[in-house]
């Protein structure tokens, strides 16, 4: 249906918008609830990137319909929200990857930084761009290099998130293994969706893009790509939130079996707790032992203790952003 019509018209564009519109919404709830469970500046970032790349798409739609008018001044505001919507999303994800997986790989890092810090430079020129085109009122004609340059920025932006967003997934599949932890089925269906949302989602993005940048007229009010966008961010939250359920199941039943004398890791702010369940541990035969004798973990205990290990890290990389570091203290 036609967004500016009285009676039902059908418009591919208004339908798209429906379909982002939605996702937006159901981003907006993920993200409330998961700020309620555990207030964090991450969380309440990623709420204002949702909010204002909900807007954004508002705006654009709007301000064609009053192209005549007012249209370019919707236009702007488009451009002003898309500045820490869209244009903010990028480094939010990389800041997930760097605060969690920084200290490991500082090569991969700082690769990753430089093509964040190339992504929203030139977001930015081409917003700044944009905005100068609409308050000189120019024919829609002559803004066949800027079509272009946006295009292309989509493309790029497209495979810089996937990197970041693959690079993550694969640094929380790779603690699992070296830490010998159980492959925990909950888990490891999370990160084959991840993975396999991630891969259509850049495709979906890669596509629409490198049509409109050979023909401006494909979408011309960027209905797909805003569609791509809250599908994209529909991905991150979804991922978040069944990690921290996984998690949060895992502890609870762990916890149900441990006794107080068990070693714990506590997330910082009263993060979870990750219990090391109990184990028994031959007693020594004491007609041989020396003073000095330290009795030596079984192989079932340190499988355990490793397994707590990955998961603690699976447990701080969700809590991103919390007003302390990173860390999570270990129980002596």
């Amino acid at each position: 249906m036609g967004v500016t019509e009285n009676v039902f018209y059908w418009s591919a564009a208004s339908f798209l918008l429906g379909v982002t519109m939605t996702n937006f919404v159901t981003n907006i709830g993920t993200c409330i609830g998961m700020y309620r469970r555990r207030p964090s500046k991450f969380y309440l970032a990623l709420l204002g990137v949702t909010i204002c790349s909900l807007i954004d798409p508002l705006c654009v739609y709007v301000g064609a319909a009053r192209m005549e008018t007012d249209g370019y001044l919707w236009n702007v505001a488009a451009c002003i929200v898309s500045l820490f919507g869209l244009g903010v999303f990028g480094t939010l994800n990389f800041v997930r990857f760097w605060r969690t997986c920084g200290p490991a790989l500082p090569r991969l890092t700082k690769l990753l930084g430089i093509a964040t810090l190339i992504h929203v430079s030139w977001y930015w020129i081409v917003v700044i761009w944009w905005a100068a085109w609409l308050f000189s009122r120019m024919s829609w004609n002559d803004m066949d290099d800027l079509f272009f340059a946006y295009s292309l920025w989509y493309v790029y932006d497209s495979i810089v998130n996937l990197g970041v967003s693959l690079a993550f997934v694969l640094y929380l599949r790779s603690k699992l293994v070296t830490h010998g932890a159980p492959q925990r089925p909950g888990v490891q269906r999370a990160l084959r969706t991840v993975q396999l949302s991630l891969a259509v989602e850049c495709l979906f993005l890669l596509v629409s893009n490198v049509m409109n940048a050979v023909d401006k007229t494909t979408d011309p009010l960027w209905g797909l790509s805003y569609l791509g966008g809250s599908i994209r961010l529909r991905v991150f939250c979804t991922f978040l939130g069944t990690i921290r359920r996984i998690m949060k199941n895992d502890t609870a039943l762990s916890t149900g079996h441990t006794s107080s004398g068990t070693g714990s890791h506590t997330g910082s702010h009263g993060g979870y707790v990750v219990s090391t369940p109990r184990t028994s541990t031959p007693a020594p035969n004491t007609s041989t032992v020396t003073s000095d004798y330290k009795p030596r973990m079984s192989g079932k205990a340190l499988l355990n203790a490793r397994a707590n290990s990955a998961r603690a890290t699976i447990v701080a990389s969700v809590e991103v952003g919390q007003d302390s570091e990173l860390t999570v203290r270990r129980s002596q």
